[in-house]
């Protein structure tokens, strides 16, 4: 089994797999996996024309499957005598419930099942974000009207005329802050994003206030009617930049997208409250399966003793 590396020239083979998935979740735009995948030890292969991913660990062999198929047994056979191959254990991230449904019926009690809250995407009516309309939003709304009364500002689409503006902005939004090893991979990740913005189909918009751009936000589509935001920045000088950006791109540029997807809150407090206060339409649920060692034989199994495996 052939996997290969992350990198632009196989970008049209993973876009054409991913865009053929249907798959909602932010970990499967071709563009997110590019500008985050590079610095990962993290390559894929296609397995009964469906695009699965891969991390290798000290002790794991880490599974993405990118969309469920009636072959799904198959591909769990090749990928389990991958991971044996490999003399690692095998974990599944990022499935959705109907992989996690079909693991759990067809293998009871060989993986140990997890829901991953953190990593579960929000997902939000993109009228909703562009009109804050209802009750619900009043508090959204009235910050982006204070705005809208008080700053004389300017949005405008990203191009390549302007992008270096973006990148010089984040180089100031960063100052100040500790360089911790998440802010390091989301500053290369960045980087990587501004440079190849076009080949990798990336949509954004920014705000100028006295002319200096103060806010951009920029993303992908990641199915034909959902849109994925992978970045959105704003200088701390005023404090309701965030909740414009996020109303401005969606009112002049992803009204051609029911859904607007914007990631998962890893699991952080405030996170987790600013984009539970944007009251999405749904979650992009997502579990982990991690199989079971088998207890004799003190080795990871899966198809050789499944009836051996559940009466151990």
């Amino acid at each position: 089994m052939e996997f290969k590396k992350i990198a632009l020239e196989n970008l049209e083979e993973m876009r054409y797999y991913l865009n053929k998935s249907g798959n909602r979740g932010c970990n499967y735009s071709v563009g997110n996996i590019l500008i985050w995948g590079q610095d990962l030890p993290l390559t894929y292969t296609i397995i009964e024309d469906v695009i699965v991913f891969r991390t290798i660990t000290d002790k794991e062999a880490i599974y993405h499957i990118a969309q469920y198929s009636e072959r799904f047994p198959e591909m769990i056979q090749k990928l389990s005598e991958d991971a044996r191959s490999l003399d690692k254990e095998m974990l599944f991230a990022d499935l959705n419930q109907e992989m996690k449904d079909t693991l759990d019926e067809n293998y009871p009690g060989m993986f140990e099942l997890e829901y991953d809250r953190d990593g579960s995407d929000y997902v939000y009516e993109t009228e909703a974000l562009a009109t804050l309309s209802g009750k619900r939003y009043h508090k959204k709304k009235n910050h982006v009207n204070r705005f809208k009364k008080n700053v004389a500002f300017t949005y405008e689409e990203i191009t390549p005329e302007n992008i270096e503006e973006c990148a010089q902005m984040a180089a100031l939004w960063r100052e100040g802050r500790e360089m911790t090893p998440s802010l390091e991979a989301e500053t290369k990740a960045l980087s990587l994003a501004l440079r190849h913005y076009e080949a990798l189909g990336f949509e954004g918009g920014l705000i100028r206030v006295d002319g200096r751009v103060m806010a951009f936000t920029l993303g992908e589509q990641v199915t034909e009617d959902t849109f994925v935001t992978h970045f959105e920045k704003a200088l701390d000088t005023i404090p309701e930049l965030y909740a414009v950006i996020n109303q401005q791109f969606a009112e002049h540029q992803l009204k051609a997208y029911r859904y607007v997807n914007r990631e998962e809150d890893l699991g952080l407090e405030g996170l987790r409250k600013a984009k539970t206060s944007y009251h999405p339409a749904f979650m992009v649920d997502k579990y982990k399966a991690r199989l079971k060692a088998c207890y004799r034989r003190n080795t990871v199994c899966l198809w050789y003793c499944r009836d051996f495996c559940r009466t151990a």
